[in-house]
């Protein structure tokens, strides 16, 4: 951004205005500019939207696994003891993917829930065939929730900004500078041109793709109230 103003004052000193003539340039640098905000404030609330989205699936999921976990109970004895280690496995899993960065071993987590999602099944398909009523029939659909809601919350994480979107605000951006550095007055400092609207439109786009970035980035989701159930998937020995 900095570059592009200081191409603009180049240009300004290349190409100076006419004294005797209406110069427009000042009126072009204040509509792209309105332009610019325009798209920052749209693709910020865009962001934002997406963001809060991954929120609510996390807790959505969490509130599936604890209630399924619960349900539990309902099953015979046989049945419990299983379900229960292979439920704490997939909360211990699903715990996992919030917290891997973007570099981690994503593939080996997701080949690991991928299993322990068909192994779920396994166990509740198998009572929900052998003794079909209401009961068994509540296990089997809150399984189905929980499967679910874990598709949802990876449709999320993959819903980023279209990169269409970035080229635009890019170019209008570069536009921008270099019409700020045309028409900025010979009297303001050149570091302050170089520095003010380039590093204002900078912080902006780094807030816009840290909060686009669930993997990445100082804004990330934390998986809390996935981790609140863990005392009560692992209670402590003795109790």
């Amino acid at each position: 951004m900095s570059g592009s103003v200081w191409i603009g004052l180049l240009l300004r000193q290349r190409f100076p205005p006419d004294p005797d003539s209406t110069d427009y340039r000042s009126l072009y640098v204040g509509s792209t500019i309105g332009l610019l905000s325009l798209l920052i404030g749209f693709t910020l609330s865009m962001s934002v939207a997406r963001y809060d989205l991954r929120k609510t699936y996390e807790a959505e999921e969490a509130n599936a696994i604890g209630t399924e976990y619960s349900r539990i109970d309902l099953l015979s004895a046989n049945d419990q003891k299983d379900l229960r280690e292979l439920m704490a496995k997939y909360l211990d899993a699903r715990i996992q993917y919030y917290r891997l960065g973007q570099s981690d071993d994503l593939e080996r987590l997701a080949a690991k829930t991928t299993d322990l999602q068909n192994a779920l099944w396994a166990r509740v398909a198998r009572p929900g065939a052998t003794h079909p009523n209401a009961i068994t029939s509540l296990v089997v659909s809150g399984m189905n929730e929980v499967l679910d809601d874990q598709g949802y919350t990876e449709s999320a994480w993959r819903n980023r900004l279209p990169r269409e979107t970035w080229v635009l605000m890019l170019v209008i951006a570069l536009v921008s500078c270099v019409l700020l550095g045309i028409t900025a007055p010979k009297s303001i400092s050149r570091v302050s041109v170089l520095s003010i609207m380039p590093g204002v439109i900078a912080i902006s786009f780094f807030l816009i793709a840290d909060i686009d970035s669930p993997r990445s980035g100082i804004l990330r989701i934390d998986p809390q109230n996935l981790i609140d159930l863990v005392p009560i998937f692992n209670p402590p020995h003795g109790h």
